[in-house]
């Protein structure tokens, strides 16, 4: 049996995503760590019998049972585009020292962690360096992959690093953890092989029929909200503005705050050409880009406008539908907060690939 402990676990994104592969029964989830109510209360929903550690900087180590498996998304606004790229300078990010803490205490044989592919090249790399330092230091053998949404059953373009480490006692070789090799990573701080190329049909641009919607990201940003833009080709902006058509993909959804959202018409330019990942229309047939967490999810639908649902946003990370519908109480979830949880959430397919091609033991 593979005990688990899940930190930031929102929504249950990796409990799901385990759930669905055939292993499922070799896993037990000992706890998880999650300090937002409403996802909180989602949580405990779908899994009662878990015990809630709340805030992982008030967990004491001695206080928590023997585990071999640490997984996680932790806090990654502070290394993403849409925001300000604190990195460790942002109270969210040092949390990744939260994560370090509890293994060099506990020493589980495994760990997975999820974070925005911006991690990589934020801080000129240096950031990231820090962290594979940190995971060395710990005695940890490292691999890291980015993951595309996309190409594991969900139609939304959400690029994720995925970080994998084993004990060094345990023996074994750095598995890969994908299949594409030239976005693996491995080695030393001082030896990185990744592949900087980025996708980038998703930015600022029109998506036609064939192409995949952009990304679903937590900015916690607050906005004006512009919805869209017909025929913008700007390339300085991420994700923004754009408008997939009926057989396109959606962009990556985003979790934000955002108020009174407005059409932008063809060609005209938006005022603020810095508001990250602004709202786009989708067609009623297409595939989403990466899902926000906020109103700003829209569908062209018959030549009229509407927001992506809540359910269809769930479906975009690969969970039931109405998953973030109730809390633990039976009481409702605004919509407001359902996109929030979903933005925020980990795709559960990705999770459910990588664990299913992980021989642990």
């Amino acid at each position: 049996m593979i005990r688990y402990l899940s930190l930031f676990s929102g929504i249950g994104g990796f409990e799901r995503g385990i759930e669905q592969t055939t292993k499922k029964k070799d896993f037990k989830c000992i706890g998880y760590s999650e300090v937002d109510k409403y996802a909180q209360s989602i949580y405990k929903r779908h899994y009662p019998n878990h015990i809630g550690y709340g805030d992982v900087t008030k967990i004491k180590t001695e206080e928590l049972p023997e585990f071999d498996f640490l997984v996680g998304g932790f806090p990654c606004q502070s290394f993403s585009i849409a925001g300000k790229q604190g990195g460790f300078n942002d109270t969210r990010g040092t949390l990744f020292f939260e994560i370090a803490r509890l293994l060099r205490d506990k020493r589980p044989q495994y760990f997975l962690l999820e974070n925005v592919r911006n991690l990589l090249s934020h801080d000129k790399g240096k950031t990231f360096n820090t962290i594979l330092e940190v995971f060395a230091g710990l005695g940890y053998n490292v691999q890291w992959q980015v993951y595309n949404s996309k190409n594991y059953g969900v139609p939304q373009n959400r690029e994720r690093i995925y970080i994998k480490g084993h004990l060094t006692t345990t023996g074994g070789s750095r598995q890969k953890i994908l299949l594409d090799p030239e976005t693996v990573g491995t080695g030393t701080p001082n030896n990185q092989k990744v592949n900087k190329k980025r996708d980038t049909t998703r930015t600022n641009t029109i998506i036609d029929v064939k192409n995949i919607r952009p990304t679903l990201t937590a900015s916690g940003q607050q906005s004006g909200g512009r919805i869209i833009i017909v025929g913008n080709t700007s390339k300085t902006n991420h994700g923004t503005y754009n408008i997939v058509d009926s057989e396109g993909i959606c962009p990556t959804i985003i979790a934000g705050n955002y108020k009174s959202p407005r059409l932008i018409r063809v060609n005209e330019k938006p005022k603020n050409q810095r508001d990250h990942q602004g709202d786009r229309v989708y067609s009623d047939n297409g595939i989403s880009p990466t899902i926000v967490t906020s109103i700003r999810n829209i569908i062209q639908q018959n030549s009229n406008i509407r927001k992506l649902t809540p359910v269809e946003c769930e479906r975009l990370q690969g969970f039931p539908d109405n998953w973030t519908q109730y809390g633990a109480d039976g009481a409702l979830i605004s919509d407001t907060q359902r996109y929030k949880c979903c933005g925020n959430a980990v795709t559960t397919n990705v999770i459910q690939h990588i664990i299913e091609n992980w021989d642990m033991y």
